[in-house]
């Protein structure tokens, strides 16, 4: 046997309270829904008015529930028979005893009374806006029925602001809102303009013209900055925004007032409006103008931001914020560092970048924190392209860069490729002995390497280092030309030692022959 009709009907006007509650507009609530839960003691109703004939109403000791011409009462009471209707006369008494869920009749009479709420707060509100008193409590976040009203509080507001700043003398911008009554006062503005370009006069002797600040041409300035596509802000000393341009208006949308965000929490407001509210808050700390590049990381977006302190015609302080989005050009500054710092074979560092790496540890070093720099020559590298191509021969420089990498410190020993077959390594804050351990690790994973790939030709390298400290004269060309002179000793002495090596085993071979 399935659900009773009542309970399907009520879920289905549940269902209807929902999305009416989340701000959308579902059908009209319409039908009886009768439901015998104590056995008796009166009949509760609730009318919306409206449509054709009338709904059942009130018994005994029971509260009633009407919204009626604007009018909003009490909360539902839930004793006895329930009676809801909306558009149509329909009597369902006889269906007390169905078997209708407790907790969805609770659930439903307590949405029911939600939304009651939420249109006292609407009418409590309207009321205010009707007197003229754009002070008073909106209605709250979760209130979706009130979102109409709170963009017209916003609209009215920033109007009265305008016409309190036109009132002064100010030059005030064009409202850009919908509707004859915004219409109006934008042809206002337009007017007081043009009066005011007709009332300017030469202040120069030589009748050069001097544009005050409530001259049309300053309105033009402002008008001219809705065409930037920087975002202009001005920001009184409370944090009220009082004046944002067009890209800054996209950008914060409605709000009137910067505000910092709550410790722990980034995200709401964005980091960028949270910097500028402590401008606008500790302003007095630091000079001016200010300059900054922050990373938002609520929309993953660079801003380069000027500030300055400015002062209002009523001699009240504020601050003036030129925010502009780098993102592509942090995007291009990047890529460009990247190239222009990075040998394209290998991927280690370029010679420019370690010269400049070098120079650093000198001066690191006469400051008292010794470094060891190591110069590295590939072996045979001209034999390795004329025999195998310049494939192997590019092949071969990878790896050794590769190797090198990887047997150094991340993020403090620098790899730079100096030229064809040339690397410097630079061993920051290290003695002589450690450096010289890194250079057995390198020479010992080429081996193995070699005894792997087994691809005809050796993969081997020279190098010379040095110990740089505060003791010596650290000229970098000096260092260079030390580096690279023990390099091509210990490259000759290996060579000889291969030479004599060959020769021995060339004469033990001879001495064995018959």
């Amino acid at each position: 046997m399935g659900e009773p009709k009542e309970l399907d009907f009520l879920k289905f006007q549940k269902d209807k309270l929902d999305a009416l509650l989340a701000g959308k507009a579902p059908a009209q609530l319409s039908a009886v829904i009768s439901a015998d839960r104590n056995g008796g003691g009166g009949s509760g109703g609730v009318s919306g008015g409206g449509g054709e004939g009338s709904s059942r109403s009130g018994g005994e000791g029971n509260s009633s529930v009407g919204v009626v011409g604007g009018a909003v009462n009490a909360d539902v009471n839930c004793c006895g028979d329930a009676a809801i209707s909306g558009c149509n006369d329909v009597d369902t008494g006889g269906c007390g005893d169905a078997a209708i869920t407790d907790s969805l009749v609770d659930e439903c009479f307590a949405k029911f009374n939600t939304l009651i709420s939420q249109m006292g707060e609407i009418r409590t509100f309207m009321l205010s806006l009707c007197h003229g008193n754009l002070d008073a409590t909106v209605p709250g976040r979760r209130n979706y029925l009130a979102a109409p009203l709170k963009e017209l509080h916003t609209q009215l507001s920033s109007l009265t602001w305008s016409m309190e700043q036109l009132a002064k003398g100010h030059v005030v911008s064009r409202l850009y809102y919908q509707g004859a009554l915004f219409e109006s006062f934008n042809s206002l503005i337009d007017k007081v303009a043009s009066v005011s370009n007709q009332l300017e006069t030469p202040q120069n002797k030589d009748n050069s013209w001097e544009w005050s600040v409530n001259s049309w041409r300053y309105h033009q300035i402002l008008s001219a900055l809705n065409n930037l596509h920087i975002m202009v802000l001005e920001v009184a000393q409370d944090g009220k925004i009082v004046y944002a341009n067009r890209p800054a208006r996209e950008y914060f949308g409605g709000i009137e007032y910067l505000a910092r965000a709550p410790k722990g929490i980034s995200s709401m407001p964005t980091i960028l409006e949270d910097y500028l509210a402590q401008v606008s808050f500790e302003g007095e700390i630091g000079g001016f103008p200010k300059f900054r590049e922050i990373f938002d990381e609520t929309n993953n977006c660079w801003y380069k931001i000027t500030s300055d302190r400015v002062h209002f015609s009523d001699s009240h302080a504020g601050y003036l914020h030129m925010i502009d989005n780098i993102s592509e050009w942090k995007k291009h500054e990047s890529s460009l560092k990247q190239t222009a710092t990075t040998d394209p074979l290998t991927g280690v560092y370029n010679r420019g970048f370690g010269l400049q790496a070098l120079e650093e540890a000198l001066y690191e070093a006469k400051e008292g924190t010794p470094c060891c720099a190591a110069f590295i020559d590939m072996d045979d590298l001209k034999i390795i392209n004329d025999a195998h191509g310049h494939t192997s021969g590019d092949y071969a420089i990878r790896t050794v860069a590769e190797t090198l990498v990887s047997s150094v410190r991340d993020n403090k020993d620098v790899v730079c490729r100096f030229g064809g077959d040339e690397f410097i390594v630079i061993f920051k804050n290290c003695t002589e002995s450690s450096a010289q351990r890194a250079i057995v690790r390198m020479r010992n994973k080429l081996s193995e390497i070699n005894e792997i790939n087994r691809m005809g030709y050796d993969i081997e390298f020279s190098y010379g280092i040095i110990q740089i400290d505060g003791a010596r004269d650290n000229d970098l060309q000096s260092v260079i030309e030390e580096m690279d002179q023990i390099m091509y000793k210990n490259k000759a002495a290996k060579k000889q030692a291969v030479k004599i090596s060959k020769e021995m085993e060339m004469s033990r071979r001879e001495s064995i022959t018959p």
